[in-house]
């Protein structure tokens, strides 16, 4: 994936940034700014007021993007990054998230 392909994707994100939050409520760490989301032996840091997104293999951090740029360790985080990207863009996620958000009760 490109660097510009990766930002666009940071943007969605990050502009549903209150709804993946709830979404992962029950699965990562949900904070004000933050979504720290556990996929041992990575751990992914979506920071709003940074727009970025932070990943980590135990302790140490492997990858970073945010909306100037991007940079990874090595390939294997450049596609733990990528997939994670495309997981929380997918089409059947915002489908969930229409179902599950978009019916007023």
């Amino acid at each position: 994936m490109r660097g510009d392909e990766r930002r666009e994707l940071l943007g969605e994100i990050l502009g549903s940034f209150d709804v993946v939050k709830k979404l992962l409520k029950d699965k990562a760490i949900c904070e004000d700014d933050r979504i720290i989301i556990f996929d041992p032996p990575f751990t992914l840091h979506i920071i709003r007021n940074h727009a970025s997104i932070h990943l980590y293999h135990y302790e140490e951090e492997i990858g970073r993007i945010s909306l100037t740029d991007c940079s990874f360790c090595d390939t294997e985080a450049e596609e733990v990054m990528d997939s994670w990207l495309k997981a929380l863009t997918s089409f059947g996620f915002r489908r969930y998230r229409i179902k599950r958000h978009g019916v007023k009760k």
